[in-house]
Formats: C-alpha cells, sequence, structure tokens
C-alpha cells in the first residue's frame, strides 16, 4: 500500500475506510501488511502497539496482523526482508545497504 493503515497519530493513515481494512485483514489472520509514504522505518499492531527495529525478526504468525513501513532512500538505500518458512512469516530489521551519492 501507499498510505499505512496504522501509523503515528492520525496522519500518514488511509482516510476511507481505514477500520474496515482493518477489520478485514485481522478477520482472515493476514500476517502482514506492507506500506510506504512515511519513510520510516516502523512496525504496528492495529491498537498502536509499535515493534522497534531493535526488537525483529519477529514470527508475524505469532503475532495480530502487522502493519510494516519501510525506510526511504533519504539517507541510503533500505531493505527489508520477509521470510516464509512453511506457514511462518519472518519479519526482518530494515537494514542499510548502501550509502546514496
Amino acid at each position: 500500500m501507499h498510505h499505512p493503515a496504522v501509523n503515528w497519530g492520525k496522519y500518514d493513515v488511509i482516510s476511507h475506510n481505514r477500520q474496515s481494512f482493518i477489520s478485514i485483514c485481522e478477520g482472515y489472520n493476514v500476517d502482514l501488511v506492507l506500506a510506504g509514504h512515511t519513510h520510516a522505518a516502523r512496525v504496528f499492531e492495529s491498537n498502536g502497539t509499535f515493534y522497534p527495529n531493535d526488537v525483529l525478526p519477529l514470527n508475524c504468525s505469532l503475532y495480530p496482523t502487522l502493519y510494516v513501513q519501510t525506510d526511504a532512500i533519504k539517507e541510503g538505500y533500505y531493505y527489508r526482508n520477509i521470510t516464509i518458512l512453511g506457514n511462518d512469516v519472518w519479519l526482518e530489521p530494515c537494514e542499510q545497504c548502501c550509502e546514496t551519492n
């Protein structure tokens, strides 16, 4: 997604049908939802619980739906590995791979 469904406060989130979208994700046991727009490495539950980068990796299959943002290229190129092993989805920390010129 471009705008995250869950973020700090009320800004930078989808504005139409947000709660319906969250209810559908949780009703279908979605492991994670990926979003951009904020240019920050953040992970939230729908209730606002925040998981900082230093507590990752997480087995998303053991948590409620996680709403994931990945950092931008303002200071460098960032990536986040997501691994699927059987029925488990693992979310890795956001990492910087190189500096931009």
